[in-house]
């Protein structure tokens, strides 16, 4: 029987989490404090139960609404990937048409997945893929540090032996003040990208549910005291996921990113992390991607799924032009103003 229940107040949510293989930290409740702090108490979590109350499927969904939304049930807000867990394809197919049909109710909605587990692949029309997908790389660590190296491509072990020459060190962020200075180099980062910034509020949010309960981490880069690249990584159960990047551009031809990523794989793989994954990228970030593939990691293609088949053009048409507004407006504004607007632009946002 599908029913909806509350992660926050449930511990079946967690536990079957944990207890599942493709269970991951998005899916946790963690994550769900996180975005119920950027998007507001709006969430529906389903779960298959058997006769004697045990879940043996999951699918948390955001449901973001408004007239620039519409009625969207996303799977989830902010993550890069979080697929409905079941022990088998069936267990998935019972989820999705079960939430289907209580969503189809409303005039105007959709369903939106964000990549999909091995275990059960929907069954066709359930809820059909988009063209649009992501490519995530993950290297395994099982391997010993030299094997790794191995791996690389021949211009990666090139770029890191370059970094290995300078004096370069790490710092392990620490509290709040260490997050302020990240989250600035993630802002002229994800400008030069035209990547429109999650706000302040958002990584106080992570940082205080998820990186201070010890899921996840700050790693600097230092290179003559300068702080000159960080990576925010969310850590659960065998993974460590680098969720955020970032990276001072005269500092670039020291590859203070890949003195900074081999550093974390060996820490991670010191504390018998099984996998470090990069995180997923846009096929169209081709700088990005040609960075990530010089690990040598195993390439998966995360494809999105939405439901019904269309696309709805009002949130694009709204989104872009407040996008352009931010970047004409974010170079002439106060810092307090820019955060306002922030907050603001991360209402419509869902990355």
């Amino acid at each position: 029987m599908i029913k909806s229940i509350d992660p926050l107040a449930d511990p079946r949510w967690d536990d079957f989490i944990y207890k599942h293989p493709e269970g991951q930290i998005f899916h946790h409740s963690m994550w769900t404090r996180v975005l119920r702090e950027r998007y507001g108490n709006v969430y529906r979590y389903y779960i298959l139960e058997n006769d004697i109350g045990e879940i043996r499927g999951a699918i948390p969904f955001f449901n973001l609404r408004g007239p620039v939304f519409g009625n969207q049930f996303i799977c989830l807000p902010c993550a890069d990937s979080c697929v409905p867990l079941g022990y088998s394809r069936r267990d998935c197919d019972d989820l999705l048409n079960g939430v289907i049909r209580e969503v189809s109710q409303n005039k105007r909605f959709s369903i939106q997945i964000r990549g999909w587990n091995e275990l059960g692949v929907p069954t066709q029309g359930i809820i059909p893929r988009r063209n649009y997908y992501e490519l995530t790389q993950v290297v395994d660590l099982q391997q010993d540090l030299a094997t790794l190296k191995q791996h690389m491509t021949r211009n990666g072990r090139y770029n890191l032996r370059v970094a290995e020459r300078q004096s370069f060190t790490v710092k392990l962020a620490q509290e709040e003040k260490d997050l302020k200075v990240f989250y600035k180099m993630l802002l002229d980062t994800l400008k030069k990208r035209d990547v429109l910034p999650p706000s302040y509020s958002f990584f106080q949010s992570i940082f205080k549910h998820i990186i201070m309960p010890g899921y996840g981490s700050i790693l600097f880069s230092e290179l003559n005291g300068k702080i000159v690249a960080a990576n925010l990584y969310l850590n659960f159960k065998e993974t460590a996921l680098c969720k955020y990047s970032a990276q001072i551009d005269n500092c670039s031809e020291h590859r203070s990113n890949y003195f900074l990523h081999w550093k974390a794989i060996e820490l991670f793989h010191n504390k018998s992390i099984r996998f470090y994954d990069f995180g997923g990228t846009d096929p169209n970030l081709e700088g990005l991607l040609f960075f990530k593939r010089n690990w040598g990691g195993k390439e998966t293609r995360l494809s999105f799924y939405i439901y019904p088949n269309e696309t709805d053009m009002r949130l694009g048409l709204v989104i872009k032009p407040m996008h352009f507004a931010y970047k004409a407006l974010e170079n002439v504004l106060p810092s307090f103003a820019r955060e306002t607007l922030s907050k603001v632009m991360n209402k419509f946002s869902v990355e």
